[in-house]
């Protein structure tokens, strides 16, 4: 976390500095519920004269368009195949990685059972709808033993990818 915190300044302090005006506000585009960790941002980046507005979007690719437009100066919430399926469903889209940011944990979850080995036969998942989210959780489902994939299967697999699904 500390890393994080730690990149981010330095980058707010560039993007400051290169802003070309005197203002020293960024408005960052976040698509998560980290609020505390965006907090300690803003208290350090206001040590520099940095103001930090934190821009919350409900929807995964708002803040990619948000900061393609101009509405925004950075966003932070995505991994690197999560951007590179936007910009090849968006195209003409002129942002890129400035640097690596905390990827979020992807677990398998239920309120009935309470051990992935008791998972019954013909059991429905849900998996997430974005292509590059959605080879995560494939890859995990696979870790667990659910499924078996495709050995070439990478960050852009689908679930046509499935050689085998012996119990979902």
């Amino acid at each position: 976390m500390k890393r994080l915190i730690g990149l981010v300044i330095v980058a707010l302090v560039l993007l400051a500095a290169c802003g070309g005006n005197n203002d020293k506000k960024v408005t960052i585009g976040v698509a998560s519920n980290d609020t505390k960790a965006w907090e300690k941002v803003k208290e350090l980046a206001k040590k520099d004269d940095i103001d930090v507005e934190i821009k919350h979007f409900s929807d995964y690719n708002l803040p990619n368009k948000a900061l393609n437009d101009g509405d925004i100066d950075m966003n932070a919430f995505q991994h690197f195949a999560f951007l590179d399926q936007y910009k090849k469903a968006h195209k003409g889209t002129k942002i890129s990685a400035l640097s690596t940011t905390v990827l979020a944990p992807l677990g398998i979850y239920s309120d009935k059972i309470k051990d992935v080995k008791k998972v019954k036969d013909g059991a429905k998942v849900v998996i997430p709808n974005d292509v590059s989210n959605q080879a995560r959780a494939l890859k995990l489902l696979e870790a667990a033993g659910l499924i078996k994939l495709k050995k070439d299967f990478g960050l852009a697999g689908t679930v046509k990818d499935i050689t085998s699904n012996p119990n979902i």
